[in-house]
């Protein structure tokens, strides 16, 4: 049996059955359905995500040569999760970098440095998401896990 699940899922648990149909044998009309008992089941979130400080991170631009920020954090693996992961940004504001990173097996802690350019308008930007993926398992690397996405906002000074 194959079993679809979104890489998002918003309840901690969920009501589960699996509905088992009886065909003719041209599978045109259905002659009995059947259901398995209702099961309840917590959804497990393999991989957490926490940030270092606020979920405010402040950032210093030079007009002349940009500017940088830091944003650190530790990850947490559980249920026997080992395999590298990989941590992304989203929503950043426009012309601001900031490369994935990479925490091999055994590492917990994660920095991301944001690039900014010399152009950057000062302000408030908010809707930055930093989000965790690994394999569930080396021997399938096509089937990953997702932890739920931390918020942030970015708030911009523009030195003179």
């Amino acid at each position: 049996m194959t079993v679809l699940v979104p890489p998002q899922l918003p309840c901690p648990v969920y009501d589960v059955t699996v509905q088992a149909e009886f065909l003719t044998p041209d599978k045109k009309t259905v002659l009995a359905v059947a259901f398995a008992p209702v099961r309840r089941m917590a959804v497990k979130v393999p991989l957490v995500v926490k940030l270092d400080g606020p979920p405010r991170v402040e950032a210093a631009v030079d007009p002349k040569k940009g500017g940088t920020a830091k944003i650190a954090g530790q990850v947490e693996r559980k249920e026997g999760l080992t395999s590298d992961v990989t941590l992304t940004l989203a929503g950043l504001p426009p012309g601001v970098i900031a490369p994935p990173v990479t925490l091999k097996g055994g590492a917990t802690g994660f920095a991301f440095t944001l690039n900014l350019p010399a152009n950057q308008p000062a302000g408030e930007f908010k809707g930055i998401k930093i989000a965790a993926t690994a394999p569930a398992d080396p021997k399938t690397p096509n089937v990953v896990v997702r932890s739920r996405e931390v918020e942030l906002a970015l708030v911009v000074n523009v030195s003179k």
